[in-house]
């Protein structure tokens, strides 16, 4: 009913234009359209007027339900026609700029009209005025409609008329516009996808039960809890309680999160079960066996926590297939979310219980509600009027979670107490008893109408489905939904109404990924008001036989093709006896080969079209879309996105569609896999584009001048250092531009003038340009006052002039987070005072939270940099600062937590060292990086006392060091390139317990002690690179580590190689999961199932004399990679069918002496193999692999002969699989 609502208001908001007189044409029909245009907006507007009423009366009265509906049809048919007039007036405008630019052209005036000054133009100085807004022609412009367009307007405003008259009849009264608390001052607080146990209550006795429900019965090997309970209980947040707990995280060595909703796909769920086991795995196949085996490998002799989430199917047979893989688990427990009592009965094992969480008592509800609503009590002792009828709701809640919270997010910013009598007085509370629906309705009957039909799109989606906040927003803004206002954009204000509804509680973050999702209920209610109007199709292996029915009516649909489907089956289903009259088509197709031949024209109404192939080979889409979209068929398209899924195709797509730039509606047009050398210069066509997202393009054409409307521009960009012509002049007429942003971060040489762009917000790199070039100087960024987040400047020295830096005006850019401030590296000419001077005046606002200040060579700070007023300023980076030796004003910033001095190359003052110590007793600071300190020898502190708060240290290039602290309270160091160190301590006291979670020591020559590391029991990361007097120092006290996961040796060149020999043999690690090797080996002998049972990858790389190694069979095992072993010949991948591989990853390069690889038959899990430059290496036959791996290289450095040998034996093409 409110889309209605909306529709109608929208309409008539589509149809305002200007006066009669301003609108006259040598057309007469052009007049008479316009008439008929002014006549059809006081008709809406006498509608409008009266539709309230009609939804109060719409639940009762058939007579009134019928009446919208009428009304809602011949609403979508007139929206139709005034967007087909809308593209016809775009057309014109297109023509008549093509047109003008020929004219300058032909008349010798081009060259000249593309250059601007770096002062504005004036309005009169554009020959053609672009207007996007108004249904109305510019007095100038010649406008020839399509003949029919008059009749048919005509009787669309003779129907509405018709449908006036019958109000009427209905006596439908005028209530006035309902009022809802306003959303410009609605404050959404911050989210987060973790679990805040804070604002969850009354759940701690069902959590402590579910815990130690799960540590019972530990000799039991499968247990199964099903956590039982209506909708809206809590049942996943109890879930997730115990999910997170740190004694759970500890008890099991993995734990898996499944969202398991209606489709108990057996194969889909073995497959999202193995990949949330392992993420850095790759689960692709579709085939069940594979997929077990491979689950049966990932959870051998292991204890295993899996959460099966929202589970329907009480199927038995499938129930029993899914869980064949668990038994292969040393202990495995499962937790299943359901309402239904039938689903727990059938998983669970015979003996245990369901569990069923009580709903909240009234005490409890209430404390739920006062967080929701008072936001903590900030409310109450303003409003304590409210608190009584606020206790009298949560009692009406019933205890339910979900609803308290969906109520509490219908009250969070009302104050009038009528409104809440009104919830408290509403009938719909005598239903609640039986079902959650009815309250949840009656938290969207509560929202404002500008969200309503954005929160019932969200319908078109399947359930439990992550949505992405940027594609939402676009689709929002492409149904008309968002309508710019004042200085916020459409994106702006989208981004309010995603936060407004999180706050609602009818969306929330995803769990376990990117993205917004629906409560399965929410979801519910957002489908039943969209009346038929969203839906979605997701054909997968669950439902071959399924060819579901598409309504009429829909207008929003989702469709998911998965391998295994053809274009036929979808055509099927869209087949309907009545025209389908979409409006929003997302399409996701998991097929090698996209077939769907005519699919997309069938839509001529589309607003909006989003194609994701996310199959795992590369096709030309361009093609594709040039047969499959007609510039005539969908004109209303005001929203396209082209995209794939990046990890199974990284091929980009060259050449962009031509009949793209015939879309004059185009609002939003976000294709990021595209690129080429010059952009198409027919984007100037689309002057109606607010979005721009581009892949790698070197050059963009003048004719983008014409793209006033722009807001977002983001290009992917080429190394922009080597060219700085990429964007044209003409990007300085963009004046309603807010995002810039070419390259990966890279600065930007921008053309002079782009200080027009007075709404640019996001600048991420800006390169002083000298005038002379018809660059932007530091001056044009004056007017650029609205700038924000992080803003980086290079090449200051093309600052000549002081009052230059001054006019940027910096101090008032109050939005700016961060601040980089760079000269061009190894600049030999430069003078102090004028490096000085110019910081000076780049003084920032007092908001600034980090600066960056980068090859700077003035002789002290600046002197804004001690000004207590940067409060904020809690990160300070100074590198290669050559003449600076006082620091002592950074001691007066009192937030500072992050300091870095990387300095200079020569150093004659010890008065520095004191000056950072200072700096560094702060007692907020965390985190302290010291480089370049030449002739620092010794530092002389107790760290508990004058490092209070210090979390990590990282010292580098300090030559002449020799003596360091007790680093006994840090969390991480690291340590590189101090040639004259010799003995580090890193804990001294073994009564204290050691917080040292990472130490990483490199390019220390002369390093043969670290004392104290056999008492650090919470590391668990160590690298240690160059650093020969200290390696067999660290293999004898690796044992001794317990937390130890990953270890890291590199030593080049190699010291005392026997010695180390040796000790490298006594390695053992029960915990070490990931182990790198460089440089250093000879041979290694280890039983590696006994003395590295958890290890899960090994690397070793550049030992070239490395000749023998050990069979790395082993239960653990997932990643083997060898590179630059020259005298290694034969290698043992695995020795025996008993112990089943896990190995998935075999990467084996530059090996020139390997002529074997023993054991690849027992392989039965690897999915990627890679061989690359090894030419004596042959594959006997009687060694094959069991299964063809998904990714496969194979390369011998120019002769294919190998190569060809080895998948001629597996039946494969080479080919195929060559890889560079």
């Amino acid at each position: 009913m409110d889309g209605l609502i909306w529709l109608t208001s929208w309409l008539q908001q589509t149809i305002k234009g200007s006066p009669s007189s301003s609108s006259s044409s040598s057309s007469s029909s052009t007049g008479d359209v316009v008439q008929e245009l002014h006549k059809l907006e006081g008709t809406l507007m006498r509608i409008t007027a009266f539709l309230r009423d009609a939804e109060e009366r719409e639940v009762r009265d058939e007579s009134v339900k019928l009446w919208l509906r009428e009304l809602k049809a011949i609403s979508y048919q007139a929206d139709d026609l005034l967007d087909e007039y809308r593209y016809e007036l775009l057309r014109l405008q297109v023509e008549e700029i093509r047109n003008a630019a020929e004219a300058r052209t032909s008349s010798g005036k081009g060259k000249s009209a593309a250059r601007i000054s770096g002062k504005r133009k004036s309005a009169g100085d554009h020959e053609v005025c672009i207007s996007t807004t108004s249904l109305f022609p510019s007095k100038h412009l010649s406008l020839g409609l399509p003949d029919d367009m008059l009749d048919r307007i005509k009787k669309i405003r003779e129907r509405f008329d018709d449908i006036a008259r019958e109000r009427e009849k209905l006596n439908l009264a005028d209530l006035g516009p309902r009022r809802y608390c306003d959303h410009d001052d609605f404050k959404p607080l911050p989210t987060s996808s973790l679990v805040d146990e804070s604002g969850v209550f009354g759940r701690d006795h069902d959590k402590k039960n579910l815990i130690e429900s799960l540590f019972s019965d530990m000799d039991k090997k499968l247990s199964v809890i099903p956590i039982v309970g209506m909708g809206g209980l809590g049942k996943t947040t109890l879930a997730q309680l115990v999910y997170n707990d740190s004694r759970v995280r500890q008890h099991f060595d993995q734990t898996a999160w499944v969202c398991v909703s209606t489709d108990f796909d057996v194969t889909r769920l073995t497959k999202a079960i193995a990949q949330s086991l392992n993420k850095e795995q790759c689960f692709d196949s579709n085939e069940l066996d594979i997929l077990q085996r491979k689950l049966c490998d990932e959870i051998q002799d292991k204890k295993v926590l899996i959460v099966l989430d929202d589970v329907w199917s009480d199927d038995q047979t499938s129930w029993e297939l899914l869980q064949k893989p668990f038994g292969s688990a040393k202990m495995m427990r499962i937790i299943v979310t359901t309402r239904e009592e039938s689903v727990a009965r059938i998983m669970q094992q015979p003996g245990s219980y369901s569990y069923r969480p009580c709903i909240l008592s009234e005490e409890q509800s209430w404390l739920l509600f006062k967080r929701r609503v008072f936001l903590d009590g900030g409310f109450i002792k303003e409003t304590p009027y409210l608190v009584e009828i606020g206790k009298q709701i949560a009692q009406k809640c019933a205890g339910l979670p979900l609803a308290l919270k969906a109520i509490g997010g219908v009250l969070l910013c009302e104050k009038d107490e009528s409104k809440w009598r009104d919830i408290l007085d509403s009938p719909i509370w005598d239903e609640i008893g039986t079902q959650i629906l009815p309250v949840l309705k009656l938290s969207y009957d509560r929202m404002p109408s500008y969200l309503k039909p954005c929160f019932s799109l969200c319908s078109m989606f399947p359930k439990d489905y992550a949505i992405e906040e940027d594609m939402l927003i676009g689709l929002w803004v492409a149904n008309g939904y968002i309508q710019g206002r004042g200085s916020k954009t459409m994106q702006d204000i989208g981004e309010d109404y995603v936060n407004e509804l999180r706050q609602r509680s009818v969306i929330q973050n995803a769990f376990c990924s990117n993205g917004i999702i629906m409560h399965d209920m929410v979801h519910d209610v957002a489908l039943s008001i969209s009346e038929d109007e969203c839906c979605a199709v997701v054909f997968d292996t669950a439902e071959v036989d399924k060819c579901p029915e598409i309504s009429s009516k829909v207008r929003h649909l989702f469709v998911e093709i998965q391998e295994s489907y053809s274009t036929g089956e979808l055509m099927q289903i869209l087949s309907s006896e009545e025209p389908i009259h979409l409006r929003t088509l997302v399409y996701i197709d998991q097929r090698a080969e996209l077939e769907c031949e005519d699919i997309f024209n069938k839509f001529g109404s589309l607003r909006a079209l989003i194609l994701i192939h996310s199959g795992s080979f590369n096709w030309d889409i361009s093609s594709f879309v040039e047969y499959n979209f007609s510039c005539r068929l969908l004109k209303h398209l005001r929203y396209l996105k082209l995209s794939k899924n990046r990890v199974m195709s990284k091929k980009n797509w060259v050449m962009l569609p031509e009949s793209i730039f015939h879309f004059y509606n185009l609002q939003i047009l976000d294709v990021p896999d595209f690129c080429g050398d010059n952009f198409p210069d027919n984007i100037g066509n689309l002057i109606n584009l607010r979005y721009l997202k581009l892949g790698q393009f070197a050059r963009f054409p003048e004719s983008m001048g014409n793209l006033i409307n722009l807001q977002y521009f983001v290009s992917g960009g080429p190394d922009l250092y080597e060219n700085h012509e990429l964007l044209p002049q003409a990007i300085t007429k963009l004046v309603n531009l807010r995002h810039l942003q070419c390259g990966k971060g890279d600065p930007l040489t921008l053309p002079l003038g782009i200080g027009n762009l007075i709404n640019l917000r996001k600048l991420p790199g800006f390169n002083v340009g000298s005038d002379q070039k018809g660059h932007s100087g530091i001056r044009e960024l004056k007017t650029l006052e609205k700038l924000r987040g992080d803003l980086e400047i290079y090449a200051l020295e093309n600052v000549t002039c002081v009052d230059d830096a001054k006019a940027a005006n910096l101090a008032c850019k109050p939005d700016l987070e961060s601040l980089s401030l760079y000269w061009s590296y190894g600049r030999t000419s430069f003078c102090e005072e004028l490096d000085l001077a110019v910081l000076e005046s780049l003084r920032p606002h007092t908001n600034l939270n980090k600066l960056y200040i980068g090859e700077y060579n003035g002789c002290r700070l600046p002197s804004w940099l001690g000004d207590p007023s940067f409060c904020k300023l809690t990160s300070i980076s100074l590198r290669h600062y050559h003449q600076i030796h006082d620091f002592r004003m950074l001691s007066q910033l009192t937030s500072l937590t992050s300091l870095e001095l990387y300095g200079p190359y020569s150093c004659s003052l010890e008065d520095t060292v004191h000056d950072f110590q200072l700096i560094a007793s702060s007692p907020s600071l965390e985190s302290l990086t010291i480089g370049g300190m030449l002739c620092w020898q010794s530092w002389d502190v107790v760290m508990e006392k004058d490092f209070p708060r210090l979390a990590g240290i990282e010292i580098c290039s300090c030559h002449n060091l020799r003596r360091l602290p007790s680093f006994q309270s840090l969390v991480w160091l690291k340590l590189s390139n101090c040639d004259n160190l010799s003995v580090l301590t890193v804990h001294f006291d073994s009564a204290s317990p050691s917080r040292l979670r990472e130490l990483d020591i490199q390019a220390c020559p002369r390093l043969e002690m670290i004392e104290g590391l056999g008492f650090l029991t919470s590391l668990e990361t160590f690298k240690t690179r160059q650093c020969g007097l200290l390696q067999g120092h660290v293999f004898r006290m690796l044992s001794k580590l317990p937390s130890l996961t990953s270890l890291k040796v590199d030593c080049d060149p190699p010291v005392r190689m026997e010695d180390m020999e040796h000790d490298f043999q006594l390695i053992a690690s029960p915990s070490l999961k990931s182990l790198t090797i460089y440089t250093m080996l000879c041979s290694w002998n280890v039983v590696m199932e006994n003395d590295f049972p958890s290890l899960t990858s090994i690397s070793i790389n550049s030992c070239r004399n490395l000749w023998r190694l050990p069979s790395f069979q082993s239960q653990s095992l997932v990643s083997l990679e060898l590179w630059g072993c020259d005298n290694l010949r034969v290698l043992t991948v695995h020795r025996d069918a008993a112990t089943p591989s896990r190995l998935s990853k075999l990467n084996i390069t530059s090996c020139p002496h390997l002529s074997m690889i023993e054991g690849l038959r027992f392989l039965t899990s690897l999915e990627t193999l890679l061989i690359i430059q090894c030419p004596l290496l042959q594959i006997p036959t009687h060694d094959c692999l069991p299964i063809m791996p998904q990714y496969v290289g194979i390369c011998d450095g120019g002769n294919g002969t190998q190569g060809k040998h080895w998948c001629s034996t597996h039946g494969h093409n080479y080919n195929q699989f060559y890889m560079k």
